[in-house]
């Protein structure tokens, strides 16, 4: 049991002697004597007791003073020994002794605090026989340093953060930091968590009048005094921490008058905090960051707060006895009554610290960071962290700025500072893949299992970031870092900036337009050299939506504290000033800079630096910057030149493997430690976290260095380099693309151009298989660039085939073409004429034609497929079935419904004889029967079709499968034929409602359901529900594909129509218009789509009672079609049908039946008699025929059209009743 003693000293009614009483706390027992004013000398203590020769006499005359004539401090202090602890003693001084330095109390030589004596300055009996809880968890701390614009000196307090981060890294510590500096950033924190302590470390002082005040800053970083008064008001009645420690000088100060008292009294005096640490005086920095060092140690490790302070002032006496200054006895602990118990339980597990795993992710993502000796960027910090946490307009940071300036050290410490995310990061190119792979990562470190499984979807990534950024991101916390960025923007390698490269600007589109929706809960970080732009419609998003934060060179402060951590260079400033200013001011005040002159400065004789001086005097910062990597490569010496030169074949960090495979190529056998030497002078790197090493990117920028590297036989180290590769990929199991990709990037530059095509072959399928077409399309094409020899051999054309499926797919069917064609030579000459490759290729050719509308030229490469596969497989084989079926979508599409049908039936028979009748090749055929069916006018057969198919599908895929939803919508198209738009719309909706399940809402599936359900109402004449459906579709295909896409043409035309059928042509006009510009680009002047465009047109303009003009449109659709189709095709018809109405708008109806004559000459030929195209244009001719009054012709033209249009339809169907209003007029 502790030797517990409560000293009270009070002023006598004389006021020339004070009266002294000792309370035994345990006993209650009290002893008092009155001791003389004069037996202590106020003045002289005041004036000598800092310096430390009089420091020992004067706690020697305050131990006299306390212990009186009778001695009860010697006898405490015996008691106390006895019991083998420290007195506790709670001294309760009057306000004009409150001052005194009783922390040097002195018994002969001795000091008596450090060892022997607990004091407490006591100022209340508040919560005297209240017990606060030990809590069973690790202490938290609150870091917050005020450092306001206006005040000098700056203080270091990033030291201080960083001493204590340091030496509680192994504790159980949780400690957060607020930036702000502010009353209002306080308060915020203390509105959200309790804390064991709070920690302000800043300036603080003492006004004219006897005032103490704290300098903490306003909203702009300049400085606001904030009294005790107002720190508990605005901030600490929030949540009052068990401790307090104001790390301010003179916050434990009494100001001199009547009823003065220190900041650190006031609050616990008028506001019962239990416990608060201040300093009796002014306090050197690195004496005040050793004490909160130790005294935070020791809470973290259960001690109480006694026994923390009695340790601090320990090893300070012992740390810093040679000073002039001692700071432990400024050490000044305030309290009120309440018992000194632990604040938390002893041997407590350590957990992974917030600040560690960032770390840790940063290291493992290749962003260099530092994790000791960050300075300076306060006010850019600040200024990042009001944009994260409180602009609704921002969704992150752009911070931007020269090499070498630490953006990358910046955004480390931005991640430090929200310790609550998870890190997703990219560290230089930005793609489908490494985007993909870094949310892979921080999903499996979040445990996030719905972001895994959104991520996982086979969709592309910017369908699933939409996904995300209204889930996971908005329901756990993502920081995602974008390290840098500026590999991402064209031309920026060059020192010549331009767009944003094709495969970043999609996701950052994305990224920027819907993070919004995460209510600031996930944000975005960048850091490039170079600005950059992010246009969407019209708006730049990167603007708008991040926080730019530019940085600039050191100077004044910051530039004093980075040379503090420039050892080399800081040594000179005891040893030689003038040479410290200039080595400093060489450094232009960049940092990477000042680091590598330190490095070389460090590595030199000292002899050596004035000629360094002199060598830079007065030059540019490249200039400098070249010099200094001249410098350090001579300290490396030639052999480490070598190596570096060999070394940096590598573009990625590798493994020490990939060192000595350079090392023994290059046959320097001591590789070793000529890496070891480069790494000590900074011109490679290691990064320990990932056990790899690098060439310092500060090479590429040294003229020599690129030069000797010309010299050293780059073929020999790319042989190197590819064995390396070649070993780390073929171990994997599954495909790395960013590795891959480095094993064909060497391979290309070994000569293994066999293996460049294999590999790129495979990457080229598995980057298109996972939707990263643009990936697909770019390694491609590079792959095929780089090759020097001929392309003549199988993987050739493997890759050739494989980029021209990706470059089809992104609509690009002409350059396709190309491509499938050069891969249909080789495999010739490698496999022969006829080879099932051959065939394959041919196929291909045929589907891109088809693409392209050129349906004989795509009949022709179908069948020259089919006879290679009837060849080689023989007439019952699925790939023949494939070539049926491709030929019969041909000749459906020429319009010759019953040879398609033909051909599906052939397909079909094949199938089922192979496969049995419930497989997913049936159902396509028996699919594609049902829309050739439907085409012919047979519906009744087509829904029995559909319907075969749609069951064959459920029992393979069950209820949710895109290929079900498939076949809903191509039945709903059948009833909406029918005229049944209800039905057709039930159908739709639940097509709609399964691929939204698969897909997301981005999807192409998804915006073919909504044009389809688009289509149903306009024919219902709900025009405006109709537009809804179809501007949904058209931003889906918008974001998928862009706006030089045909299908984001298709959806502007069914908007023209739209709204042409609301009478709002003008509006009409304008996306037709830009509908005909995009398939013109595309496909060129002479296809379907650009006919249906210019159909569309003239109807625009034909309702608009423009009829004349709209003739000009139907006659150049008409030009195409016959051109495309021949004479005898619908399309036909349907143009010459189109002409023939306008010219009866004119007043021409005689022109008008020539034109339906034609078009009904056609529909017959195609469909018979009895079809309703066939009854559409009978109406028509019934139609013209009224208009020249001959009646008798007109009714028996109605009639006719009646029957057809009962027979199909029934007597409800719309054209049925208009055609009999016709009747009954007649």
């Amino acid at each position: 049991m502790s030797v517990n003693y409560e000293v009270k000293i009070e002023p006598t009614s004389d006021e020339k002697s004070f009266r002294i009483t000792w309370i035994n706390v345990a006993t209650q027992q009290e002893n008092s004597f009155d001791q003389s004013a004069d037996d202590i000398d106020r003045e002289e203590i005041a004036r000598y007791w800092l310096q430390v020769k009089h420091q020992l006499p004067i706690g020697n005359q305050l131990f006299c003073f306390l212990a009186g004539k009778e001695g009860y401090l010697h006898r405490a202090l015996d008691e106390a020994a006895k019991q083998g602890e420290p007195l506790l003693l709670h001294l309760r001084a009057c306000q004009s002794l409150a001052d005194l330095p009783f922390e040097l109390l002195a018994q002969d030589s001795n000091f008596l605090l450090p060892a022997r004596i607990h004091l407490i300055r006591r100022v209340s009996d508040w919560g005297e026989q209240k017990q606060l809880p030990t809590a069973d968890r690790p202490l938290t701390l609150l870091f917050m340093a005020c450092s306001a614009l206006d005040v000098k000196p700056e203080l270091a307090f990033e030291k201080e953060e960083e001493t204590i981060f340091q030496v509680t890294k192994n504790l159980a510590i949780d400690m957060e930091v607020e930036d702000s500096g502010s009353l209002e950033g306080l308060r915020e924190k203390l509105e959200r968590e309790a804390y064991d302590v709070v920690h302000l470390s800043g300036h603080a002082d003492i006004d004219n009048n006897g005032n103490p005040f704290f300098i903490m800053e306003d909203e702009t970083g300049y400085h606001r005094q904030v009294t005790p008064d107002r720190l508990w008001q605005e901030a600490l009645t929030e949540n009052p921490p068990r401790l307090l420690f104001l790390s301010g000088c003179r916050t434990g100060q009494t100001p001199e008058g009547l009823a003065a008292s220190s900041f650190a009294q006031q609050l616990v005096e008028r506001y019962q905090l239990p416990a608060v640490l201040g300093w009796g005086r002014s306090v050197a920095d690195d004496q005040a960051t050793r004490a909160e060092q130790i005294i935070y140690h020791e809470l973290s490790r259960g001690k109480d707060l006694l026994a923390a302070v009695m340790r601090a002032r320990q090893e300070l006496q012992q740390a810093f006895q040679s000073r002039s200054h001692h700071a432990w006895t400024m050490l000044r602990l305030y309290s009120g009554g309440m018992p000194f118990s632990t604040l938390v339980k002893p041997g407590q597990p350590i957990r992974p610290k917030a600040r560690s795993l960032a770390h840790t992710f940063l290291h493992n993502s290749q962003v260099k960071i530092l994790t000791e000796g960050f300075v300076g960027r306060r006010r850019q910090l600040q200024q990042s962290l009001r944009a994260l946490k409180h602009d609704p307009t921002k969704v992150g940071l752009l911070l931007h700025g020269a090499g070498g300036l630490g953006k990358s050290c910046l955004a480390g410490k931005i991640c430090e500072r929200l310790g609550n995310h998870t890190l997703v990061i990219v560290h230089g190119r930005l793609d489908a893949v490494t985007l993909a792979d870094a949310l892979d990562y921080g999903f499996a470190a979040a445990q996030d299992k719905n972001g895994a499984a959104i991520l996982n979807e086979k969709k592309e990534l910017s369908e699933k970031l939409k996904d995300l950024c209204a889930t996971s991101f908005k329901e756990k916390n993502y920081l995602i870092l974008l390290d840098d960025f500026e590999q991402n923007i064209q031309g920026a390698k060059e020192g010549n900036p331009g767009d944003l490269a094709p495969e970043a600007l999609p996701l950052l589109q994305i990224l920027l337009h819907y993070l919004p929706l995460a209510g600031k809960q996930s944000q975005l970080l960048i850091t490039s050299r170079y600005h950059f732009d992010v246009m969407l419609q019209s708006r730049d998003l990167a603007n708008e939506r991040l926080e730019r934060i530019s940085l600039t060179s050191f100077r004044d402060a910051e530039l004093e504290k980075k040379a503090q951590e420039l050892s080399h260079i800081f040594r000179y400033f005891y040893q030689d000033f003038d040479t410290a200013q200039k080595l400093l001011l060489a450094g232009h005040g960049n940092p990477r800079l000042l680091e590598w002159i330190d490095t070389l400065v460090g590595d030199m004789p000292q002899a050596q630096v004035p000629q360094l001086l002199t060598a830079v005097q007065h030059k540019q910062q490249e200039f400098i910057q070249q010099h200094v990597i001249h410098q350090l490569l001579e300290r490396a010496g030639t052999e480490a030149e070598r190596f570096l030169c060999w070394f940096s074949v590598f573009r990625l960090p590798v493994g020490l493997a990939g060192a000595r495979l350079i090392g023994e190529r290059a046959g320097l056998d001591d590789w070793q430690s000529l890496l070891t030497r480069a790494v000590h002078l900074t011109l490679a790197e290691y990064d320990r976290a990932r056990d790899c090493y690098a060439v310092s990117p500060m090479l590429e920028t040294c003229g020599r260095f690129v030069t000797s590297r010309r010299l050293v036989g780059p073929q020999a180290a790319h042989e190197a380099a590819f064995a390396y590769y070649e070993q780390v990929c073929t171990e994997r199991d599954n495909i790395d693309p960013v590795l891959t990709e480095e094993w064909i990037y060497h391979a290309l530059n070994y000569g293994r151009e066999d293996v460049a095509s294999h590999q790129g072959g495979r990457l080229v399928t598995f980057l298109r298989d996972n939707l990263a077409f643009l990936e697909s399309k770019r390694v491609g094409e590079w792959v095929l660039a780089e090759k020097k020899q001929p392309l003549n051999n199988s993987d050739d054309a493997s890759i050739l085939n494989y980029l021209a499926i990706t470059i089809s797919d992104l609509g690009e069917h002409q350059k396709a073409i190309i491509y499938f064609e050069r891969s249909l030579e080789i495999c010739k000459n490698v496999y022969g004429e006829k080879h099932a490759e051959v065939a394959t290729r041919l196929n291909n050719l045929g589907t891109a034609w088809h693409e392209l509308g050129n349906y004989q030229q795509a009949i022709r490469y179908y069948e020259q497929a089919l006879v290679i596969d009837r060849t080689v497989h023989g007439e019952q084989h699925p790939n023949v079935a494939g070539n049926l079926n491709n030929l019969g979508g041909a000749w459906w599409a020429l319009g010759d419904y019953q040879k398609a049908i033909n051909y599906y039936e052939l397909a079909l028979a094949i199938d089922q004889d192979v496969f049995g009748t419930q497989h997913a090749n049936v159902a396509r055929d028996l699919n594609n029967l049902g829309i050739a069916k439907k085409d012919l006018g047979d519906h009744k057969e087509a829904i029995s079709y559909q319907e075969q198919a749609l069951a064959i599908s459920k029992a393979i895929y069950g209820e949710q499968h895109p290929q079900v939803a498939i076949n809903l919508n191509n039945l709903g198209l059948v009833w909406a034929d029918l005229g049944e738009h209800q039905k057709a719309i039930s159908y739709y909706e639940q097509a709609m409602t399964i691929d939204r399940a698969v897909y997301g809402e981005q999807h192409p599936s998804v915006a073919r359901d909504l044009n389809n359900l688009g289509m149903a109402w306009a024919t219902l004449l709900d025009y405006r529900k109709a537009i809804n459906y179809y501007e949904h579709a058209l931003q889906i295909v918008k974001t998928i594909y862009g706006e030089k896409h045909p299908h984001y043409a298709t959806s502007l035309n069914n908007l023209g129509m739209a709204w042409a059928d609301l009478s709002e042509h003008q509006k009409a006009i304008k996306y037709l218009e830009q509908a005909i510009a995009i398939d013109r680009t595309v496909y060129g002047a002479q296809h379907p789509a650009v006919s249906r465009d210019l159909n569309n047109l003239g109807e625009a303009w034909r309702v608009l009672g423009e009829s004349q003009k709209a003739i000009g449109y139907y006659e150049q659709a008409l030009s195409i079609d016959q051109a495309v189709y021949g004479e005898q095709h619908l399309n036909v018809a349907t143009d010459l049908n189109n002409i023939g109405l306008a010219w009866q708008a004119l007043s021409e109806p005689n022109k008008a039946i020539d034109y339906y004559m034609q078009a009904i000459a056609i529909d017959r030929a195609v469909y018979g008699e009895q079809h309703p195209k066939v009854a559409t244009r009978l109406n028509n001719l019934g139609s013209a025929h009224f208009s020249l009054g001959e009646k008798k012709q007109a009714k028996a033209y109605f009639e006719a059209a009646y029957k057809i249009f009962l027979k199909f339809f029934g007597s409800d169907h719309l054209k049925t009743r208009s055609t009999a209003e016709w009747l009954a007029h007649l």
